[in-house]
């Protein structure tokens, strides 16, 4: 398990949360399972997320260092990260919802290319916001 406290996006509501993880491989030779705390996604906030592998750790280790950047990317596409109006609640959970589905497409390619025929179920916590 890990643990983190604060940090990863530059103050705000993440600054102040305390997180912590726990995995167990269970019967299997290793454990699949990989985590994300902590990242920061500058102004959109800090991300957490949970990533399940499942028959190996090639899809969960890559969900997890490319989907909150892809999330990043797809919300200044559709206009977002303007310095003076702040993030858009509305546009950010689109960007989410469309990020989603590119990672697993890129994924998909990479795992293709590579060999690969693991896969992951993916779970991310983004907290925004300076209240």
């Amino acid at each position: 398990g890990g643990e983190a406290e604060g940090g990863g996006g530059g103050g705000g509501v993440a600054s102040r949360l305390r997180s912590h993880t726990e995995s167990w491989q269970g019967k299997k030779d290793s454990n699949e399972d990989r985590f994300i705390e902590m990242v920061g996604m500058g102004a959109l906030g800090t991300a957490f997320g949970v990533f399940d592998g499942h028959g190996g750790t090639f899809a969960a280790e890559y969900a997890g260092r490319h989907l909150p950047k892809n999330i990043a990317n797809v919300y200044v596409q559709r206009g977002g990260g303007k310095r003076d109006r702040g993030v858009d609640p509305r546009r950010l959970l689109g960007a989410m919802e469309e990020a989603f589905p590119l990672t697993d497409k890129e994924l998909l390619q990479q795992a293709r290319r590579k060999g690969f025929s693991d896969g992951t179920t993916a779970l991310l916590l983004l907290v925004s916001g300076s209240a």
